[in-house]
């Protein structure tokens, strides 16, 4: 496997790749890091980030590797789009809903999540308080058995008054997706906080566990 570095702004990122798999290592300058073994989902970060990195193609041929410098080559904005992002001073992530993007990116499971009836529980975990990051709305989160094949769900009470609404999804990657897109939990903040609450969820739950791990970049 050979190594090549991205040169992501404010990120350390590595390539390794024989040609064949693709897997890349990063790690932000605020801590988080992860992996990103997908070879379709490397190669579209590789060619969203060509303008950081511009002669990676030319070391991939360079090294043997022309038919997957193709590859991405074929995934790579167009010119003035990469010119655009190059004068805006843009850095790779941007901003912290597209870290959290790339974070989402690094999990196992089913990112769906949606809208589903009133569950009831007598193990809800509070993951979010009044005002926390500026959110107005508690968050509660019931984790399934630890032999179960049941849903996540995350309960949403509204400060406002009125009924609480509920989310559901497969997996734990599910309920960090529905952060991700969801002003105000799209922050990294509030996934600090979040991140905290869960921890005692890693016991039983190795989804979340790696969730964490990969959000602070380092086993715990």
């Amino acid at each position: 496997m050979h190594n090549f570095d991205l040169h992501w702004p404010k990120t350390t990122a590595f390539l390794n790749t024989d040609g064949q798999r693709c897997r890349i290592v990063w790690r932000a300058a605020g801590g988080i890091g992860g992996t990103i073994d997908n070879n379709s989902l490397c190669k579209k970060r590789l060619a969203e980030g060509l303008s950081f990195s511009p002669s990676l193609l030319d070391e991939l041929r360079h090294s043997g590797y022309s038919i997957l410098a193709e590859e991405i080559s074929r995934l790579a904005p167009p010119p003035e789009g990469i010119e655009e992002r190059r004068a805006s001073g843009r850095t790779v992530p941007p901003s912290d809903v597209e870290q959290l993007r790339v974070w989402l990116d690094t999990l196992a499971g089913d990112p769906s999540f949606g809208v589903c009836g009133t569950r009831r529980s007598r193990e809800w975990r509070q993951v979010a308080a009044e005002g926390t990051d500026g959110s107005i709305d508690a968050l509660f989160l019931k984790a399934p058995g630890s032999r179960s094949k049941g849903d996540w769900v995350l309960k949403r009470v509204p400060n406002a008054g009125g009924s609480p609404v509920y989310f559901s999804s497969v997996s734990f990657r599910g309920i960090c997706a529905y952060l991700v897109e969801t002003p105000p939990y799209s922050s990294r903040r509030f996934v600090d906080a979040f991140a905290a609450e869960c921890v005692p969820l890693m016991v039983d739950h190795s989804d979340v566990r790696s969730a964490i791990e990969a959000w602070h970049g380092r086993r715990i």
